[in-house]
Formats: C-alpha cells, sequence, structure tokens
C-alpha cells in the first residue's frame, strides 16, 4: 500500500475518481452476469472490496489533514 502522507490533495483526489471508474467497471462486470462465471463474480466483489478500503484509506487522510489545520 503506497503511504499517503506524501501525496497531495490533487493526487488523492485522482485517486478517488480513478477508483470511481474502476468501482462501475466492477458494477458493470457483475450486472453483465460475469459471463456466468461463479469465480469472476467472486473475484469482482473481491475487488470492489478492496477499492473501498482504499477510499476509506484516502478519506482518513484528508481528515487527518484537515484536523490538523483546525
Amino acid at each position: 500500500m503506497d503511504d499517503l502522507t506524501d501525496k497531495s490533495d490533487d493526487d488523492l483526489v485522482a485517486m478517488l475518481k480513478y477508483d470511481a471508474v474502476h468501482l462501475e467497471d466492477v458494477v458493470n462486470g457483475l450486472r453483465s452476469g460475469s459471463g456466468g462465471d461463479p469465480a469472476e463474480a467472486i473475484r469482482l466483489l473481491d475487488d470492489a472490496a478492496a477499492t473501498q478500503e482504499e477510499n476509506v484509506r484516502i478519506l482518513r487522510e484528508f481528515a487527518r489533514r484537515r484536523a490538523t489545520v483546525s
């Protein structure tokens, strides 16, 4: 996992935007039935969960930065 403390606010926003597009791709893959492959559906869900965990880390970093500014 990347150290987020060395990323700029713009970098963090870009990461969140990238993750949003990625999650949209995951949802579209699940909607299409993942080609009928249950293993692929599970992989997509695992990937989505990991992406959400990364988003939580990014948002916590934003919160930490705002807390130190106050």
